[in-house]
């Protein structure tokens, strides 16, 4: 058990995690199941990393949350993590958050 490489644990409960080949299989109550190369995690999971802004960790945390209940797992690599942030680490669409209004 450890701390969440993309949400840090924000919970307060620890994530689940083990090698899986090169990557790592996180299971975290916030994030959902997700695969994080060994290269990501290592450039993404400290929690002084300035790479990634808490509003860039909600919003990936947020992205595999709903791939999670899509019943599909994410793969983070440091590539997908560049281009996320070079796309303005975009949120959900506005119909995307009514619809979670809803829901929830």
């Amino acid at each position: 058990r450890g701390t969440c490489p993309i949400c840090l644990s924000q919970s307060g409960q620890p994530a689940d995690f083990a090698q899986v080949g090169w990557d790592f299989l996180y299971k975290c109550p916030v994030c959902g199941e997700f695969y994080i190369t060994e290269d990501a995690q290592e450039g993404y999971s400290g929690r002084h990393s300035s790479r990634l802004s808490p509003v860039t960790r909600a919003r990936l945390s947020h992205r595999l949350r709903y791939q999670h209940e899509q019943g599909r797992r994410g793969r983070i690599t440091r590539e997908l993590v560049d281009a996320f942030i070079a796309d303005g680490s975009p949120g959900p669409s506005p119909a995307q958050q009514a619809t979670n209004i809803v829901r929830f």
